[in-house]
């Protein structure tokens, strides 16, 4: 391409982007002042999740290696466990949380602010119910279960340290649950930059609990506690900011508890429930497998690989994920071909980064954990690597069009996909990995979004983007 005509191209796309960068919104009386506001929201979301995302994800790097010099590799791999446990309770707010975006976003599109106030007081008396219930519940199973059968982690912590650290994982999530509804409300209005502020404090707070329990020589409970502390008492911060400065009118109230509102996420949040079982099937059961097929030994070293992939895939996503509010509330409006235009420069732009940073990862994956971790470090051979890199292209054209299939409400058909996804993620995994190693686990992983919901998903799209999508991609 001759380069006056690549100089064209990019003078006029950061003129674009120059026009954007201001405080002051755009009228949003005519559809192009709607385009500029949405795109202007959209630039300072994606610019404020870089930062908070990748500050974050710094501290959560620096956190393992922490606990993983603390530790020794056998206990650390028992606190990976531990935190894919966890990850299957966020299913315990039975898909309200995510709903809340739906719904908040589908209001803001119909300029219903009462609606959007009462979703919020509803959602949030909501999860406060069901963190009370599962506190009880906790309580009660704590004692009963037989935690080292469970995770299989016998010789390597005692019965009483291991349900210690259980208790102290679970513990700060419920706290957090029905202070989650913040984040998801800012989402919903695409104002999600406020929210990355208190994002950046509550990696503070971890990688301050973190070191301060290290240097008091922390057993593996005291260590579950402090990485997880950081997050609630940042979540009600936001909280108290935004009935306090931001937004009064959402003050959650429990005469706003509405059943129409209910009605409405549990409209979203049902499907989404089940959604999210699928994906934790998928995500956050191999390291439970992995520890009763293979060693934690592997579960330790595919732990690593899998922060490698979720912090590539995460920059795609951080890249992108500000579209889709904007999305349905265009959608609302009746902006269509905005939705249509936009979706497609995303796919684009997922495409290009998910390469881009496959390509780094297949060529210097062993360089970067040794980076990382010191001389904690390993390594893997090169067909890992490239396994690894082709499942993270594979997973951004896909989550492109389930990220927005989801905030427009079509979940349903994906819900079946994910749990067949889920079901041979586990089967493929205790095939493949005693065989295979973490090759294996990676493989299984990669399996049903290359073999299904790479087409499945544009098929299903066509009722949104319209039926030029099958043209387009194509093209």
């Amino acid at each position: 391409m001759p380069k006056a005509i690549i100089d064209g191209w990019l003078f006029r796309m950061f003129s674009r982007i120059a026009k954007l960068i201001r405080l002051e919104s755009f009228d949003s009386s005519s559809p192009e002042g709607r385009s500029l506001e949405r795109h202007r929201k959209i630039l300072l979301n994606t610019s404020s999740n870089f930062l908070a995302r990748g500050f974050s994800l710094a501290v959560s790097l620096l956190v393992i290696r922490l606990v993983l010099a603390q530790l020794g590799k056998p206990e650390y791999g028992i606190w990976v466990a531990i935190t894919a446990f966890l990850m299957w309770s966020t299913l315990l707010d039975f898909g309200i949380l995510n709903s809340l975006v739906n719904a908040v976003s589908e209001a803001y599109g119909k300029d219903d602010r009462e609606t959007i106030a009462k979703h919020v007081s509803t959602g949030f008396i909501s999860l406060i119910l069901v963190a009370i219930a599962l506190t009880v519940a906790s309580v009660i199973l704590l004692g009963q279960v037989n935690w080292s059968a469970l995770f299989s982690s016998s010789g390597v912590v005692s019965e009483q340290r291991l349900r210690w650290s259980v208790a102290a994982a679970i513990m700060p999530f419920i706290v957090g649950i029905p202070f989650s509804v913040v984040r998801q409300t800012y989402m919903g209005l695409q104002k999600t930059f406020i929210s990355n502020a208190f994002l950046v404090l509550s990696a503070l707070l971890t990688v301050a609990a973190v070191m301060v329990a290290i240097a008091c020589g922390a057993s593996l409970p005291w260590l579950v506690l402090a990485s997880g502390i950081g997050a609630p008492i940042a979540a009600l911060l936001n909280l108290g900011y935004l009935v306090k400065f931001d937004m009064p009118w959402l003050m959650p109230r429990l005469d706003r508890f509405s059943m129409d509102s209910l009605r409405r996420l549990l409209k979203s949040s049902t499907p989404l429930f089940l959604f999210q079982i699928g994906a934790l099937l998928v995500n956050y059961s191999q390291p439970f497998i992995l520890a009763h097929v293979t060693s934690y030994s592997l579960v330790a070293d595919y732990s690593l690989l899998f922060r490698l992939y979720t912090l590539a895939g995460t920059i795609f996503v951080l890249s992108t994920s500000s579209f889709f509010p904007a999305f349905r509330e265009a959608f609302e409006k009746g902006d269509r071909s905005w939705v249509r235009k936009n979706f497609f420069r995303l796919l684009g732009l997922r495409l290009v980064l998910s390469c881009t940073l496959g390509f780094l990862l297949a060529l210097a994956g062993n360089a970067v954990l040794k980076i990382w971790l010191g001389k904690n470090a390993v390594s893997f051979l090169w067909p890992v690597w490239a396994v690894l890199a082709f499942i993270l292209v594979v997973s951004s054209w896909g989550t492109a069009f389930s990220d927005l299939l989801t905030v427009m409400d079509r979940i349903w058909i994906q819900v079946a996909v994910v749990l067949i996804n889920g079901a041979a993620t586990v089967g493929l995994t205790v095939w493949l990995a005693p065989r295979l190693g973490v090759l294996g686990a990676l493989a299984a992983n990669g399996f049903v979004p290359l073999l299904i919901w790479s087409w499945v998903g544009p098929f299903i799209s066509k009722s949104i983007l319209g039926s030029r999508v099958n043209s387009r991609l194509a093209a």
